[in-house]
């Protein structure tokens, strides 16, 4: 169910701004239930949806239901970096990747239940104090 209703333009492009309190201009494409397998040997993820936004920047929305914490935490982690793994293509130059925003929404009290958002960011700033990249971004949500 969660998967139709963000298929709709309209409403995923509301959730993710309303989420992550920034605007989007316009939700370039939209996929559910998005494979990505990195080879034979290797595990693979299923993404519950995928956006990109009209500057490439992808959104990676989840609805969880398993409450291990310490494990869901590891699994944004690991799907960010497939996430980036599948947008690299051979010889990229790195500063190609785009932000990414993994999104988390639980149907269960996090952590110590008494926030209802969680942002769990990596960035690396010049010594001007200007940013240069952000790489990571975890948000944990009490839906």
């Amino acid at each position: 169910m969660f998967e139709k209703v963000m298929r709709e333009k309209s409403i995923c492009k509301e959730l993710l701004e309303r989420v992550l309190e920034i605007s989007i201009r316009d939700i370039a494409y939209i996929e559910t239930e998005k494979t990505i397998e990195s080879g034979l040997d290797e595990k693979g993820i299923r993404l519950d949806v995928y956006v990109n936004d009209e500057k490439g920047t992808v959104y990676n929305i989840e609805m969880q239901t398993y409450k291990n914490m310490p494990e869901l935490i590891k699994r944004s982690r690991f799907y960010h970096s497939a996430i980036d793994h599948y947008s690299m293509e051979k010889g990229a130059d790195y500063m190609t990747l785009n932000d990414c925003f993994v999104i988390f929404i639980c149907t269960f009290p996090i952590f110590s239940g008494k926030r209802h958002k969680y942002t769990f960011t990596k960035k690396m700033y010049r010594r001007t104090g200007q940013r240069v990249g952000r790489w990571t971004n975890y948000y944990l949500f009490k839906y």
